[in-house]
């Protein structure tokens, strides 16, 4: 490979990555607008990713040696099927996608905490620093609505959570699951995730009122498909190949971006944000740029 065609695949990796995350919200938005409950979106989207990387998971999985399956289904749950569902469940109640955005930015900061916590990783004092500008501006987010005034909700922890799950999946991943090729894991795992959600609705008895609801409402429907195959399945085939041809430090550059395009669909879609909401969100991604600066 020529160093002009790597830096096309690297770029064009990393726009595609940034378009298919960053649009994620909204698709979860439109999906929601058209009656589909939390639990639905979050289904559809796990299976439909399942769809695209299921023949090579089961190639993979026989490769795969028998101690490490458990951490293979955790981490499945960690960093997609539990997340799904969380956030699926906050964008009902938070109608502003661009500050579910901002709130998932905070993945690197929750990511850093948990290694310190769980993992005993060592912290210097600007990286302290990143933190508490970083939870500053979450708290502003949580605690103001879009009409600048003070309103607690509850459900922006659900996001955090969801990025609890993230943080402990990586430093899981680092840590128990770094031998295995990041191809064969992502097919796996998003296989396992899909299956666990196919299991679930089974049990529930949703499909016929999904199948009858995706009829009324084939746009949302499409939207929760796009979700599941671009957001979910290419975005991890994408991300693990961006990982190989550059560095973590680059790859993570990402997160500063998912934002702008999140906010980007949010004031297409007349979403309105107070001005102590965008000093939130700035104090955030100044947070998470002080945390990478000084790992």
């Amino acid at each position: 490979m020529t160093e002009d065609r790597k830096k096309l695949i690297i770029w064009a990796s990393f726009l595609m990555l940034t378009l298919a995350w960053g649009s994620s919200f909204m698709l979860v938005k439109r999906a929601l607008q058209g009656g589909f409950s939390a639990y639905e979106v979050a289904s559809t989207r796990m299976m439909s990713a399942m769809l695209v990387l299921m023949v090579p998971a089961l190639f993979y999985i026989r490769r795969i040696p028998v101690d490490k399956l458990g951490y293979l289904v955790i981490s499945a749950w960690l960093s997609m099927f539990f997340p799904a569902y969380l956030f699926s469940t906050a964008q009902v109640h938070i109608h502003e996608s661009s500050i579910v955005s901002i709130l998932n930015a905070l993945t690197p900061a929750t990511t850093f905490i948990v290694g310190i916590l769980a993992f005993r990783q060592p912290m210097r004092s600007m990286q302290a620093l990143g933190l508490i500008v970083g939870f500053i501006g979450t708290a502003l987010l949580i605690m103001v609505n879009s009409s600048g005034e003070l309103s607690l909700n509850e459900y922006a922890f659900l996001v955090l959570l969801a990025t609890i799950c993230y943080g402990t999946n990586v430093n899981l991943v680092k840590t128990k699951l770094i031998d295995i090729p990041t191809f064969q894991l992502s097919a796996i795992t998003v296989a396992i995730a899909g299956m666990s959600s196919l299991l679930l609705m089974i049990w529930n008895g949703s499909f016929p009122h999904l199948l009858q609801n995706g009829m009324e409402h084939p746009w949302s429907f499409g939207a929760m498909f796009l979700l599941g195959v671009m957001g979910t399945a290419l975005a991890q085939m994408v991300f693990n190949n961006l990982l190989q041809l550059t560095t973590p430090v680059f790859a993570s550059a990402i997160t500063y971006f998912i934002p702008i395009v999140a906010i980007f669909w949010g004031v297409l879609d007349g979403e309105l944000l107070s001005l102590p909401q965008i000093l939130g969100m700035v104090l955030v991604i100044g947070g998470i740029y002080i945390l990478n600066k000084n790992k």
